[in-house]
């Protein structure tokens, strides 16, 4: 009878026990050898210390946040108030031996020769002008990046060809009069040294720019010509 009591009371201290030890923090149960390798939502780990709390709106960098940029970005504006007016092929082939660097076109007239372009320059026209290749002239119009003795530009230079600021189409048009040659065409309405380059305008029209043959042989990498 005495061992059936002490049996029951034993078994009710252990009881006891285990009600308590299941009360007690979380944190007590763990060793200092234990680790827990959950990670909780929300949460990045670093070096396995601490833990961070991701933001709701990360940012992907070098931790700083920098503010939106919301101005739009404006076209440069190309100064043409200086512009030098041409009405013939003298007049043009001056105003490009004398550095000019915008040359307005006034009059219609005839391309006999080759112009050299050796610096940064505009050719435009404000209003509808046509610039037609010489029915006895096949060979270059416009050759950018190189003197007329073939020495090729120390500093790269870039023809723009039409109106920077407007839209009117056909504003400037290069007539290559292919229907009315008495020499046959080896040259191109541009031909462009490697490094220099040219900028046409949609107001600017090239027409009837065919070519038999051409003038100089186009080496891969040395320059390029339209048309080819």
């Amino acid at each position: 009878m005495k061992t059936r009591l002490l049996g029951k009371r034993i078994l009710a201290c252990l009881l006891v026990c285990i009600l308590l030890f299941t009360m007690l923090p979380a944190t007590v149960l763990v060793g200092a050898t234990d680790t827990d390798d959950t990670v909780a939502d929300n949460t990045v780990t670093g070096d396995g210390n601490t833990e961070e709390e991701i933001p709701d709106d990360p940012t992907i960098g070098d931790g700083t946040e920098e503010e939106p940029n919301d101005t739009p970005t404006e076209d440069t504006e190309v100064d043409l108030s200086g512009a030098i007016s041409v009405a013939t092929a003298d007049e043009l082939e001056k105003a490009l031996a004398d550095g000019v660097f915008a040359i307005r076109l006034v009059a219609d007239f005839e391309l006999d020769r080759t112009f050299y372009i050796t610096q940064d320059t505009y050719i435009f026209s404000e209003e509808a002008v046509i610039l037609t290749r010489s029915a006895t002239f096949g060979g270059d119009l416009f050759v950018v990046g190189e003197f007329a003795d073939g020495t090729v530009c120390e500093t790269a230079a870039v023809l723009s060809l039409g109106h920077p600021e407007s839209t009117t189409p056909d504003l400037l048009t290069i007539n290559g009069n292919s229907e009315n040659m008495a020499v046959d065409v080896t040259g191109s309405v541009l031909y462009v040294i490697t490094g220099s380059g040219a900028d046409l305008y949609s107001n600017l029209t090239v027409t009837n720019a065919y070519k038999n043959s051409n003038e100089k042989t186009l080496t891969a990498g040395t320059a390029v010509s339209y048309p080819p």
